[in-house]
């Protein structure tokens, strides 16, 4: 069950929204379309922007020039950025993007506005280029997917004569250096600034930057072991940059029994690891210089655990399976209660459940759980077992929360729309033995919110509502509920004077499965989006004019109802993440 928080919301004073990420308990988020700046490959002295500045000469030749729609980004594997273009009928356009070492596969796709694929370069470059010669003026979307490495890019559109005929496939081999100038993929930025750039893009993410160490020197195959005492109610990024020489870092995270729980050592100049530890400790960070010697820069990254969504809501780095816990029942159980009170439960000692279970048997327990709390469920397992999932029916038998990480500490929470029977299966993956289940109960959130959603929706608004209701922001009107069809877009309205900032939540029901939030100035700008995969998006902005501000809810996949809630904010602290 995939849940998302807010991307950004710091209301003056109130630490308590401070950085909070885009994503919660059970996440797996899909990168925020990001863009970095100021940033200009006319000026920018790097392998990518040097390449731009290239074929723009070449294209220049053929009759094209920049068109102003351009802009540079940073993506990480595997995560997209999508932006919005206006072409004219009569002309032909080249749309271009140029990256460093780093970011080894680099894929473009162009897109009508009603979604309609229009064309893609998806061969085994860093540098996709698409021609296209509209028939007709729109709105065109242009994406881009970091299939494979992680670094700073380029985009820029180039328009020219509409009976154009240059070739896009050997473009690249045509691009003419700049003289006494390395070629694009002889070099990478510097480390300091690939590292200001992650940190930027992690904010949104709720990641912020607690450590930047200096750079160490190592021969080529050393070692650096350092030692971090991690808090399982948050959890971490380590990121090191290689500089000086070096040509391969690896990292390597080990937890206090000795266990390897998570490492990065693909061949690259970076490397990255995240974990969420299950109970606090001081675990050990291997730095490995794999490839030639150099530098290499370590930064530590830290994040509530509430926003990140635990081992579910990380995406950096492989992660290994805990084996055998190999401690007591109770030491689990003490370790669990703590973690359960970091999330803002209170532990209800006479809930507890337990029972013992072989390997693959499944154990069922029958709750009652009330409508004016928020519950919560933390499963613990003996020093045999390596594996335990926890998943949540309503009466009807549907699924309303689960928790399938591969470890033996799962979590699942609810907020019960009315006072009802459940049944909670504890299911026994890895290994055999006792497990014990704590329960724990919060105030019940905001009201007004609530009123009218059902489990699953109360459920996937439990954290962001707290935070909003202690925050006592003021609702710019009731909660709007309506219902969708997979593909289905609706949209509201309201007149906004200009530096008045809002807030919107989204929150999809029973049967919806991932919904996108887009703002629209007066002009149908885009101001402001979230489209990660998850049924609950949320944006927050400051309308620069006056005027009508539209809020499009589309359903991307499943079909049910949706709650709209919109409130009034203060303006993002400086270095706040955003929607852009």
């Amino acid at each position: 069950m995939r849940r998302a928080g807010f991307g950004w919301i710091v209301p003056a004073g109130l630490a308590l929204l401070a950085g909070c990420g885009t994503a919660t308990l059970g996440t797996t988020p899909r990168a925020v379309s990001h863009e970095i700046g100021p940033g200009d490959w006319r000026t920018d002295d790097v392998p990518a922007a040097r390449a731009m500045a290239a074929l723009a000469r070449t294209l220049e030749r053929h009759g094209f020039a920049p068109t102003g729609d351009e802009g540079r980004a940073f993506l990480v594997r595997q995560r997209t950025l999508t932006v919005p273009l206006d072409v004219e009928a009569g002309r032909c356009y080249v749309f271009a993007s140029t990256s460093g070492n780093e970011l080894a596969d680099l894929d473009g796709y162009l897109f009508f506005a009603s979604g309609v694929p229009i064309d893609q370069d998806r061969r085994r470059d860093n540098h996709p280029t698409i021609r296209y010669c509209p028939t007709e003026a729109g709105r065109l979307y242009l994406s881009f997917e970091a299939y494979d490495g992680n670094g700073l890019f380029y985009w820029t559109a180039f328009a020219g004569p509409g009976d154009s005929e240059i070739g896009i496939e050997d473009l690249f081999a045509d691009v003419e250096p700049e003289p006494g100038v390395p070629q694009a993929g002889q070099g990478t930025e510097p480390a300091e600034d690939r590292a200001r750039v992650f940190a930027e893009i992690m904010l949104p993410r709720g990641f912020a930057l607690a450590e930047q160490a200096p750079p160490i020197h190592l021969a080529s195959g050393a070692d650096d072991t350092r030692s971090f005492d991690l808090s399982a109610d948050r959890c971490y990024t380590f990121a090191a940059y290689g500089a000086a020489g070096a040509t391969d870092v690896d990292l390597v995270l080990t937890a206090p029994d000795g266990q390897v729980v998570a490492l990065d050592e693909a061949p690259a100049l970076d490397a990255y690891v995240q974990w969420c530890p299950v109970a606090s400790g001081t675990f050990s960070l291997r730095l490995t210089m794999a490839g030639q010697a150099g530098d290499a820069m370590l930064c530590r990254l830290e994040a509530p655990i509430d926003r990140v969504g635990g081992l579910d809501g990380l995406w950096l780095g492989e992660r290994r399976p805990p084996g055998p816990t190999h401690r007591d029942l109770e030491e689990g159980a003490a370790q669990m209660r703590q973690r359960l009170e970091g999330l803002g439960y209170r532990v209800d000692d006479g809930g507890t459940l337990e029972g013992r279970a072989d390997q693959m048997v499944l154990r069922t327990h029958s709750l009652t759980l009330t409508a004016d709390k928020c519950h919560v469920f933390g499963a613990v397992g003996g020093p045999d077992v390596s594996d335990l999932d926890l998943y949540l029916y309503d009466r009807e038998g549907n699924e309303v929360a689960a928790d399938e990480s591969q470890n033996a500490s799962p979590v699942v929470q609810v907020c019960p729309q009315q006072n009802d029977s459940f049944r909670l299966d504890v299911a026994m993956r890895g290994g055999s033995g006792p497990y014990r289940v704590l329960h724990g109960v919060s105030p019940a959130v905001g009201a007004e919110a609530m009123r009218g959603l059902d489990t699953v929706a109360r459920t996937r608004l439990r954290t962001v509502v707290d935070r909003i209701h202690l925050a006592q922001l003021e609702p710019l009107g009731p909660p709007q509920t309506a219902e969708l069809r997979a593909r289905g877009v609706r949209r509201f309205q309201n007149n906004l004077a200009g530096g008045q900032c809002l807030l919107f939540v989204a929150v999809g029901s029973q049967g919806v499965v991932d919904v996108d939030l887009y703002v629209l100035d007066p002009a149908e700008q885009v101001v402001g989006r979230d489209d990660q995969p998850d049924a609950m998006p949320s944006v927050q902005f400051c309308a620069a004019q006056d005027g009508v501000y539209s809020t499009d809810v589309r359903l991307i996949e499943g079909s049910g109802s949706f709650t709209l809630l919109q409130y009034r904010t203060a303006a993002p602290a400086a270095g706040a993440g955003g929607t852009p």
